[in-house]
C-alpha cells in the first residue's frame, strides 16, 4: 500500500536537502559578498523550491488517498498501526528522513534570514552616512557654493 508513498517521500527529502545545501551556499556567498554566484544560486534555490512543491502536491494526493483506503486521518502516526510491520517501518524511515530534512532546512533558511536582515541593516547604514557626509560637501549636485 505505501508503494507510491515511500519513494514521494524520500524524494522530497532529498529535494529539500539539495534545497538546504544551496542555502547552505548562498548564506557563504552573501558573507563573502560574491553577488553574482549568489544570483546563479537564487536560481538553483527557485527551481528546487518549484520541485519541493510539486512533490508536496503529489505526497498530500497520496497521502489522502492512501488515509481514504485505510479508513484514518491522512497523518504518518495513524497510517503505521494498521500496517504490516514491513510497510510501516520504510514508511516510518522516509517519515523520519523527510522530517530531519525540513528541521535542516528551516533551521538554514532561519541562520539566512538573519543574515540577509544583518546585511540590509548595514547597506541603509552606509547609505544613511554616505547621504549625510555628501549633505556636509555642498550642495546636492556635488558643487560648492561660492557666492560672498
Amino acid at each position: 500500500m505505501v508503494e507510491k508513498l515511500v519513494p514521494l517521500l524520500e524524494q522530497q527529502a532529498q529535494t529539500l536537502l539539495e534545497l538546504w545545501n544551496v542555502v547552505v551556499q548562498q548564506r557563504e556567498a552573501l558573507r563573502e559578498e560574491r553577488l553574482s554566484s549568489l544570483q546563479d544560486l537564487m536560481k538553483k534555490a527557485q527551481a528546487l523550491s518549484s520541485r519541493a512543491r510539486a512533490l508536496e502536491a503529489a505526497r498530500e494526493k497520496e497521502t489522502n488517498s492512501l488515509a481514504g483506503i485505510l479508513g484514518c486521518a491522512p497523518v504518518l502516526s495513524e497510517f503505521v498501526p494498521r500496517l504490516a510491520e514491513a510497510e510501516a517501518g520504510r514508511l516510518r524511515s522516509a517519515g523520519d528522513g523527510l522530517c530531519k530534512a525540513v528541521l535542516k532546512l528551516k533551521s538554514e533558511m532561519q541562520i539566512l534570514s538573519r543574515l540577509v536582515e544583518q546585511s540590509t541593516m548595514l547597506g541603509e547604514l552606509l547609505i544613511g552616512e554616505w547621504r549625510r557626509l555628501e549633505g556636509s560637501f555642498g550642495t546636492p549636485t556635488g558643487g560648492f557654493d561660492f557666492r560672498g
